[in-house]
């Protein structure tokens, strides 16, 4: 009786140091894990390529001898919108932005791009 409860003993201890070690393997891939996506993170953060993305988007810098272009959204003049299209002149035209410029030009009346072309062809 006495070797039974010894064994018995023996073999729960046994049981719990297993899924003791278990749960400290599984902690322990947890953890190389998230020291591999910081150590990632840490590469991108240290790297020129992000340095550079940063220094643009955050300060304003610009490589030597790059070209730097700011596209804004503008909404076009509501007196313009609101103006017929056959009606403007070569200086209101020169004016308008160079999207609704492109837009008369590609959803237009072609007479008035024909037209408007030819006199801003002839004012320069």
């Amino acid at each position: 009786m006495w070797l039974f409860f010894i064994y018995l003993k023996t073999s729960y201890d046994y049981y719990r140091l297993e899924t003791h070690i278990a749960s400290f393997e599984e902690r322990n891939e947890k953890l190389k894990d998230k020291i591999e996506a910081q150590r990632a993170d840490y590469l991108y953060y240290s790297s020129e390529a992000y340095l550079e993305k940063y220094a643009k988007g955050s300060l304003g810098k610009k490589n030597l001898g790059e070209e730097v272009i700011v596209v804004e959204e503008v909404d076009p003049p509501e007196d313009i919108t609101k103006k017929d299209i056959n009606l403007l002149t070569v200086h209101e035209f020169k004016a308008l932005p160079n999207q609704m410029k492109w837009w008369i030009y590609f959803f237009g009346d072609p007479a008035v791009i024909a037209k408007n072309t030819m006199d801003f062809n002839q004012a320069e």
